[in-house]
């Protein structure tokens, strides 16, 4: 299971920050996202609409929707 994320730079491909998830939490899927790979204009807003699942280790699960009006929500 994946486990981790990076901010990349994608102009320069330069990584900014890389971070691991607590290892009771895994991403269980990435859908609509190109390469899986959530990206944002320089106001923050998503270049397209997504969606994030991750699951605990009690089989919960929480999903982020991301949208390029700049919507996010997390349920």
């Amino acid at each position: 299971a994946l486990n981790n994320y990076q901010i990349i730079n994608a102009v320069s491909g330069a990584i900014l920050n890389s971070r691991n998830i607590n290892s009771l939490i895994s991403i269980q899927s990435i859908t609509g996202l190109t390469a899986d790979t959530a990206t944002f204009n320089v106001t923050g807003a998503a270049k397209e609409s997504g969606t994030i699942i991750l699951k605990n280790s009690s089989n919960q699960t929480k999903t982020i929707s991301l949208k390029p009006s700049g919507y996010v929500k997390i349920e």
